[in-house]
């Protein structure tokens, strides 16, 4: 039987706490960064192999690759009461094999009704979805927000679709123009606000209305003022985005009010995060608490070694 003396047994503690400490700050010495805050891109240029395909060596896959392309932009419509339409969201298939394609709406089922889905694709060739607009003549003016789900083989893509509702004759014109379509939490979105009279000609007392709006139904009233306007104003307007707030796709919606009469305007925002990097050699709690404990214990077996190695000699 092997027998450690103290000085051995010194040093396999040493070496069992250096291989401990390796494992626990292996992620800290890879020579990666960690990205805190993410954006979201809905939509764009997909490519999507198979798992069997993601093991095969570059350039060899088992089966032909499945690509495609969806535009990210929102659709986004402004309509009245009885209007009626169709509009398209075009569909490349870049890919080298033929692919399903198949689309459900969300929360504009009363407005939209896909018409020609499901179908499928051939390779090289684009397609169209077309989707029939019906808006109801006893529709209440205002902004609705959905998406149109589709499905690429086991593929996602949401679009965002925007549709606002006027009056037939409105008293006046609103246009929102932003500044910047992306901004943080706490920080102030800056906007140019155009109203034009063209019903009265004369000074009238309007009301503005300003909201955010995500494509869950959660809503935040940023501000609201009342204004006197004669034939047409330009208004610099700034409005605190609140702190609080999930991160990902908004729509500000901006409501002039005159009598009984609304009108209403809109525009995307993205609400995001900054990417920011820590330093290789950051270290979490938990491996602050180890190291802690660590060189306490070592420290003080240290001095104990040395202590009774000192009465020896005496």
């Amino acid at each position: 039987m092997i027998k450690l003396n103290k000085l051995d047994l010194l040093t396999l503690f040493f070496l069992i706490s250096v291989a401990a400490s390796f494992i626990i700050l292996t992620p800290n010495l890879t020579g990666k960064t960690i990205n805190i805050g993410t954006t979201v891109t809905i939509g764009a240029d997909n490519v999507a192999p198979t798992p069997k395909e993601a093991e095969q060596p570059a350039g060899v896959f088992s089966r032909p690759r499945m690509s495609y392309y969806v535009d990210p932009n929102p659709l986004e419509l402004t309509l009245n009461p009885g209007d009626k339409r169709t509009e398209i969201i075009p569909i490349i298939n870049k890919g080298t094999r033929s692919i399903h394609i198949d689309s459900v709406i969300y929360s504009l089922q009363k407005f939209i009704t896909p018409k020609n889905t499901p179908f499928d694709m051939s390779p090289g060739i684009t397609k169209e979805i077309l989707l029939d607009i019906n808006i109801d003549e006893s529709t209440r003016i205002g902004v609705y927000l959905g998406q149109i789900v589709i499905s690429i083989e086991d593929q996602i893509e949401l679009k965002d679709i925007i549709i606002n509702v006027n009056p037939l004759n409105p008293v006046f014109e609103l246009k929102t123009i932003l500044t910047n379509h992306q901004i943080q939490p706490n920080q102030d979105l800056k906007l140019d606000l155009r109203i034009t009279n063209i019903g009265t000609q004369e000074p009238t007392e309007i009301t503005i209305l300003y909201d955010l709006k995500d494509f869950e139904g959660n809503s935040y009233s940023l501000d609201q003022e009342t204004i006197t306007i004669t034939d047409m104003i330009n208004l610099d307007k700034e409005l605190i985005i609140p702190k609080q707030i999930n991160l990902g796709n908004y729509v500000l919606i901006t409501r002039l009010i005159y009598k009984d009469q609304i009108i209403v305007d809109s525009q995307q925002v993205e609400i995001f995060e900054p990417h920011i990097e820590r330093p290789l050699m950051e270290l979490n709690k938990t491996q602050k608490i180890f190291i802690s404990v660590f060189l306490t214990l070592s420290i003080a077996l240290l001095i104990l070694y040395f202590l009774k190695v000192v009465r020896k000699m005496k």
